[in-house]
């Protein structure tokens, strides 16, 4: 079963337990500034039939903001399942008589051991009184199991979301982007036969993104704090790359493969910890200049 786990430092309560023998369910409430906010880990047995009604009242325990996440054996393809079994179309009967909405990765979460089982998404969030542009679904690079983990984000604020690339932008100055074709457009260019026009098609497109390149100014971006290691960054692609072909291919080797890359990275990730806190400590001084960061920290 999924739970919560529970920063101290944040307010909540616990807001009940849920042990049915076709349900599992642990929830807590957040005082958040806005509302309260109930979170809950769930998971639904396979071998139990539970209908729209049930999850009806379930959903309705949790108050007028929720997120109930977790495995609910269940698939549909409104959250990105590849087919619909009888228990996703409850619970999609269900969100709808009560106007929720689903959270997912759009990926399958689900990694069977058996090569005759196709993967598939089993772990998604049902969410109610939290707009869907300030919450996030990735999933997650570790695999402890047949399942891979989903890593949900939510903002008090807008998320952030990433810009589409363009050519042009509202700075582009087109009286710039127009020189630069005139000059550099080739028109006197045979065209008999396809190779021809091919290369010249390869030559238009390359001279219009070279004008708007040219006419157009990147704007300053803020640039975040890369955290990461550099030397950590290939062992973690590696790791990446393994999980990838394990989870094609199911072979033992792969995945003696998958677990030695694993383990190094781990070892890795410690003496890099270990060694940012003993450079934490030895910059802690107990004097003015640096408004007693010693005291402070053992505090």
């Amino acid at each position: 079963m999924c739970s919560p786990l529970q920063k101290n430092d944040i307010k909540h309560y616990l807001h009940g337990h849920y042990k049915l023998d076709h349900r599992q369910a642990t929830s807590v409430t957040v005082e958040e500034w806005v509302l309260p906010l109930t979170i809950a880990g769930i998971y639904c047995s396979p071998k139990h039939t539970i209908k729209s009604e049930h999850f009806r009242h379930f959903y309705t325990s949790f108050g007028h903001r929720f997120l109930a996440v977790g495995d609910y054996n269940a698939k549909h393809t409104h959250w990105g399942s590849r087919l619909i079994t009888p228990r996703g179309r409850e619970i999609f009967k269900s969100m709808q008589k009560e106007n929720l909405m689903h959270i997912s990765t759009d990926e399958p979460t689900y990694w069977p051991s058996d090569e005759r089982k196709i993967p598939d998404l089993f772990d998604f969030g049902i969410t109610k009184g939290i707009p869907a542009h300030s919450i996030q679904a990735v999933g997650g690079f570790d695999l402890s199991s047949d399942y891979s983990p989903v890593l949900l984000t939510m903002h008090t604020r807008i998320a952030p979301q990433t810009r589409p690339p363009t050519l042009t932008s509202k700075i582009t100055e087109w009286v710039t982007f127009q020189n630069y074709i005139n000059g550099n457009l080739t028109l006197q260019a045979p065209l008999k036969t396809d190779r021809d026009i091919e290369d010249y098609v390869q030559h238009f497109v390359q001279i219009i993104q070279q004008a708007a390149w040219f006419s157009t100014t990147n704007p300053r971006t803020h640039q975040t704090q890369n955290t990461c290691d550099p030397a950590l960054k290939p062992k973690i692609l590696d790791k990446r790359r393994l999980r990838r072909r394990w989870q094609h291919t199911r072979s033992p080797q792969d995945k003696a493969n998958l677990n030695k890359a694993t383990n190094v990275l781990k070892i890795l990730l410690n003496n890099h910890e270990q060694q940012a806190i003993q450079t934490y400590l030895e910059s802690l001084p107990p004097t003015e200049a640096t408004d007693y960061s010693l005291w402070k920290a053992t505090k």
